[in-house]
């Protein structure tokens, strides 16, 4: 059985995304306390053949040249920019960042393989008709007819009208041959094939009906099933306009998902060249009654529209993924666009990386550089192991992958398989030639950076270090699914400008580390640091992990009646996971990971973003419970971490401590005990006050245990009947007059 394989893995989407607590207070102009403002200077070296290309030659009959990025004395230098997206990619995933950067694609799908969902919502439940869509300009709305329509062989085309047909070709290119407003006339006969009625169409001259050919675009020949020959027809339309009862809403949203789920180039071209009396040539497809309009195609067997796209599908396991609301990290340091004045400029600025050393360059093999879309499910979509069916966009709790990244390997080859035989067509148009600099060119450049916090210059730092890992790499540039472009960031100096202390790179990466396992919802075996994402990320990066993995993409052999791509499709297989050491990584998350809240949620200047609508949504009035609940919770550990510093402090010091353990043992047990307990220890701490005023206590021991008396949220020490209430105040005093008298 064949097995999926690719250039490229996923990092598993997280349902949590990390707001800073600070996110409300970023800024330009008004620096942070402990801001710091510096410089990264580095050096970037590459492990394999590298090209960052600006720009593409293209010859005919020729691959596409793709040349280096130069400076005006022609040496190659490395965009800022390109090293700017090349570390936000990465710290969007080490820093749990919103997944809503994805392109919202929509995607339409046409499955005609055996027993599929498609042929049985085609075929089963529903029939196809042909028609013609105009939209009337006086209404401004779409209106639809439909028609008959009858098959046409290309040899018949040639033979009466000689004009030569192929299936290959595009339908742009059959319609420039035969226009849609050329008449042919036509007399259909009926063909009666496994019970279905089919018409075509024998005599294109002087048939009984007028009628307009209507092309489609290749169909894909599948040997399996029939010859050659019997993909070479097409269609004429005629007969009576009959139009179609549906609501102008309906008809409109269906139009706009035929535009989007084909061919750009076909719908431009019909759109500019419809027949003026008719409109466009579409196929309808109904209710088996021909009453309920589903969807329209260019083609017989129509594409449809998955139910969802992706950002509906990244919302759906990460609620924050689309919100402006919330700032991820890569927001608040590399800038982001808002509405309302609260867009963020960078605080993170990147130099060209230039040329440090002599290098040669050279064209690379001829390589291909296309590969599956994400209509591939079998690595688009999480599917489940060992399922006879593929999880598909229609799902509803279907899952993205995640994030796509290539993974890291040890070498550049080519995956060029030489000249084509003479039957077949060699398409340069897919084709490149990389120009490559030769492996070991240094670049160097420099990052500036300013008023950021420890904890991103630490997360800065752990992007382009991955942390303190050994043997990972970047990747940068073209031809990253053949091994090219694995770079190494090395020999970084920091500058801190204006930091009052400067702190090693390590310490900073350190930092982050400890902020971001603190925050991570998990606090077990799966901390920021074990998490799926993490773990995902550093493997991909990492090529001695895949030295025995299959790196490349499925050939695609249009020919083959045994192919992979048929093979995986008929097994319903999946991309395998990442292993490292043999051990398999797991892709979920623990059930107690999700959102945790961020204290500057809606808070400050982003309130501004929040109208009444928001305000009133669920998902707002959620999202700022969990907020407050966080906030509580991180100042009230803020608050005993602080105490406990306090303590530790005052047991370091030096200096008598008499009386001080049983003090700091009776505050403990004052705040572990309920409050109606509190009232039994007043007479502990009436005895430990005598111990003060007799002098048997340390000053250090005594001012803490004045501290807990006079403390109402502490003790209950006053709290007693009237009288007892005298005694003890005047035990109080006694002790506070002694302590001052010793200070």
């Amino acid at each position: 059985m064949a097995q999926v394989h690719a250039p490229y893995h996923f990092v598993p989407l997280s349902k949590w995304v990390y707001m800073p607590d600070w996110a409300h207070l970023v800024s330009h102009d008004v620096p942070f306390e402990n801001g710091l403002s510096g410089t990264i200077d580095y050096t970037l070296v590459n492990q394999t053949p590298l090209c960052v290309g600006q720009e593409h030659v293209k010859q005919d009959n020729a691959p596409t040249g793709v040349k280096w990025a130069r400076d005006p004395q022609n040496n190659p230098i490395i965009p800022g920019s390109s090293i700017k997206g090349m570390l936000r990619s990465v710290l969007e995933i080490a820093s749990f960042g919103k997944f809503g950067q994805v392109d919202n694609s929509h995607l339409s799908y046409r499955d005609v393989s055996s027993h599929s969902e498609y042929l049985d919502t085609v075929s089963k439940k529903s029939k196809v008709e042909a028609a013609w869509l105009r939209f009337d300009t006086d209404r401004q709305k779409w209106q639809l007819h439909l028609c008959q329509f009858a098959k046409v062989r290309h040899g018949l085309i040639q033979s009466q009208l000689g004009v030569a047909l192929k299936n290959e070709e595009p339908a742009t290119v059959k319609y420039g041959k035969f226009p849609l407003t050329k008449e042919v006339f036509v007399t259909p006969y009926k063909k009666t094939i496994k019970g279905k009625d089919f018409y075509w169409a024998d005599d294109l001259k002087e048939g009984k009906y007028k009628a307009h050919m209507v092309f489609c675009n290749h169909r894909v020949f599948d040997a399996t099933r029939a010859d050659p020959i019997d993909y070479d027809f097409s269609y004429c339309f005629y007969g009576e306009h009959r139009p179609v009862s549906v609501a102008d809403s309906i008809l409109e949203e269906l139009v706009q998902k035929c535009f989007k789920s084909h061919d750009e180039k076909q719908v431009n071209y019909l759109q500019k060249h419809a027949h003026a009396e008719f409109g466009m040539p579409v196929f309808a497809l109904l209710d088996k009654q021909g009453k309920t309009l589903k969807s329209l195609g260019l083609a017989r067997m129509p594409r449809l529209m998955y139910q969802h796209d992706f950002h509906s599908l990244a919302q759906n396991w990460q609620k924050d993924a689309l919100s402006e609301h919330v700032f991820d990290l890569a927001e608040c340091m590399f800038g982001t666009l808002r509405d309302k004045g609260l867009s963020l400029k960078s605080r993170i600025s990147f130099s060209d990386a230039r040329l440090a050393n002599k290098t040669k360059s050279e064209m690379s093999p001829v390589v291909t550089l296309g590969g599956p879309k994400p209509s591939f499910l079998a690595t688009y979509v999480e599917q489940k192991e060992g399922s006879n069916e593929y999880i598909d966009y229609n799902a509803k709790y279907a899952r993205l992958s995640g994030w796509k990244r290539y993974v890291a390997q040890p070498g550049f080859s080519s995956n060029y398989t030489g000249p084509k035989s003479a039957d077949e067509e060699e398409n340069t148009e897919v084709q490149s030639q990389l120009e490559f600099v030769a492996v070991g060119t240094q670049f160097r450049g420099r990052i500036v950076f300013h008023n950021l916090l420890p904890e991103e210059l630490g997360a800065l730092l752990w992007t382009i270090k991955f942390g303190k890992q050994a043997d990972v790499y970047h990747q940068l540039g073209h031809g990253r699914s053949l091994g090219a472009g694995l770079v190494k960031i090395q020999d970084l100096t920091l500058n801190n400008a204006y930091a009052e202390q400067s702190a090693s790179p390590e310490a900073l990466i350190d930092g982050f580390e400890q902020h971001m396992n603190a925050r991570h919802p998990q606090q077990d075996t799966q901390s920021w640091t074990h998490s799926p994402q993490i773990q995902h990320l550093l493997a991909m990066a990492n090529p001695t992990l895949h030295t025995q993995r299959n790196l490349r993409y499925i050939p695609y052999e249009q020919k083959a009646k045994d192919s992979q791509y048929r093979q995986i499709q008929n097994s319903k297989a999946s991309l395998p996971g990442l292993t490292v050491n043999d051990e398999l990584l797991g892709r979920m998350e623990s059930t107690q990971v999700s959102d945790t809240g961020s204290a500057s949620f809606a808070k400050g200047r982003l309130c501004e973003l929040v109208d009444k609508k928001t305000q009133a949504s669920t998902w707002f009035k959620d999202k700022l419970l969990k907020s407050k609940r966080y906030e509580r919770e991180r100042d009230e550990a803020l608050e005993s971490q602080r105490e406990a510093d306090r303590i530790t402090q005052l047991q370091s010091s030096s200096g008598d401590q008499r009386g001080l353990d049983d003090v700091l043992a009776l505050r403990e047990t004052l705040k572990t005990v309920e409050r109606h307990v509190r009232p039994s220890l007043n007479s502990k701490i009436f005895e430990l006050l005598g111990q003060v005023v007799e002098g048997e206590m340390s000053l250090i021991a005594a001012q803490e245990l004045i501290a807990i008396a006079s403390d109402e949220d502490v003790s209950d020490y006053l709290n007693v009947g009237k009288k007892k209430q005298r005694d003890y105040q005047r035990r109080l005093k006694a002790a506070q007059q002694f302590v001052e008298q010793s200070t």
